[in-house]
């Protein structure tokens, strides 16, 4: 039988060593119960924790709809004003989302980073480190729209105001008037609830209920009796991100072990193919600096070569120029180029060419016939740059260091 210890988590835990307990069968079932310090807690299988109320603030904000990208980040920012202290040392678990007409509504648990860290190293001490860790908060206390008050053995109580809304940890010694001013609210808002409902753990104090009820001027009535340790398997673990134990992700890693290996292997020889195929690219390369070397030299002797593809060029051009032939920035060469780039969207596309300085300039009839990228693209592979003035011109020229 697999057994689980459930630990309960106190405001003093380990401090005050003494704290209740909960041994579950694969069931869920309750088989063993009681308080104690770690020296005397039973055996079991594996260990899990319930963060008592006080320990934990549950908080609802409203995010923008759509927003996806770093939920955290957009989490913290949202939760921040609602926070006592330096937002950057608390631990936030998203327990809940649902749509609202303007965005999305997120329950949000936060919890001391440093005094979680305490918790498990604590935990971890005792020999029981801890598989899980849930919220008091997130217990099963309460169904329907009644509220719900739930009375453990500690200082504080549980109440649930119905689905939907926020749980709250409220000081047994103030209950009454802090319950009295949440109705007084809920009443304004027109949400107050039929009745409300006490639930007691076995061996807690309990509240006057005929007493209670009449200064509530509210029927209050005794449920079943509570669970601290009873929370749904739906319930948020506290235990994620870097606080996630080490000894899961071990458990994780025999699982993939192989599977792992597999896929280590296959990047290794994935990465010494590329290595290959980069050295045997960057010697292609040398070879063709080289022989280009050798071709400026005999082309273009006495000269330094600084940019050679670009000089080898130049050089080109000028004797052309020489020889009365056309350049590559010639009013004819660029004009062929367009005509050739624009296919037969250039046929009564133009309405007025003018050249100057290297630079043809197009007046289009409809400019609209003609895909200025596409165009672009094509002149770019040929070595000319298309740019667009405000006017609607195209401007064609040769691209500077081809």
């Amino acid at each position: 039988m697999n057994r689980r210890l459930i630990v309960y988590v106190g405001e003093h835990w380990p401090t005050q060593p003494s704290t209740p307990w909960v041994v579950l069968d694969d069931r869920g079932q309750a088989i063993e119960q009681g308080q104690s310090d770690p020296r005397y807690w039973p055996a079991a299988e594996h260990c899990e924790a319930v963060l008592a109320a006080p320990l934990c603030s549950w908080i609802e904000v409203k995010l923008p709809a759509g927003a996806r990208r770093e939920p955290e980040r957009l989490l913290r920012y949202a939760v921040e004003d609602r926070v006592a202290g330096d937002i950057d040392h608390q631990h936030l678990t998203l327990i809940s989302q649902r749509r609202v007409d303007d965005g999305v509504l997120a329950a949000v648990l936060v919890c001391n980073r440093a005094r979680l860290r305490e918790i498990l190293t604590a935990l971890a001490a005792c020999n029981r480190p801890a598989l899980h860790m849930y919220a008091e908060l997130q217990a099963e206390v309460g169904e329907g729209e009644d509220w719900t008050l739930a009375l453990g053995v500690a200082e504080h109580g549980v109440l649930h105001p119905g689905p939907g809304r926020a749980r709250l940890a409220l000081d047994k010694a103030a209950c009454e008037p802090l319950l009295a001013h949440l109705l007084d609210q809920a009443r304004r808002a027109g949400q107050a609830p039929a009745r409300l409902v006490l639930r007691y753990q076995s061996g807690a104090g309990g509240l006057d209920a005929g007493m209670l009820a009449e200064r509530l001027a509210l029927p209050v009535v005794e449920g079943a009796p509570y669970c601290w340790w009873s929370c749904r398997n739906s319930a948020a673990d506290l235990l994620h991100g870097e606080l996630r134990p080490a000894h899961r992700r071990t458990g994780w890693y025999r699982r993939l072990r192989r599977p792992l290996a597999l896929a280590g292997t296959a990047m290794v020889v994935f990465f010494l193919a590329n290595l290959g195929e980069v050295l045997w690219k960057k010697q292609q390369l040398a070879a063709l600096e080289q022989r280009m070397q050798r071709l400026f030299e005999s082309a273009v002797p006495n000269t330094p070569a600084v940019a050679p593809a670009l000089q080898l060029r130049r050089h080109l051009d000028e004797m052309r120029s020489k020889h009365g032939l056309l350049r590559q920035d010639d009013a004819l060469t660029l004009l062929a180029a367009f005509v050739d780039s624009a296919g037969s969207g250039a046929r009564g596309a133009l309405s007025a060419i003018d050249y100057e300085a290297g630079q043809l300039k197009l007046s289009l009839r409809d400019a609209s016939a003609l895909n200025v990228s596409e165009v672009a693209g094509r002149l770019a592979i040929k070595g000319y740059r298309l740019r667009q003035n405000e006017d609607g011109t195209w401007v064609i020229s040769q691209e500077i260091g081809r």
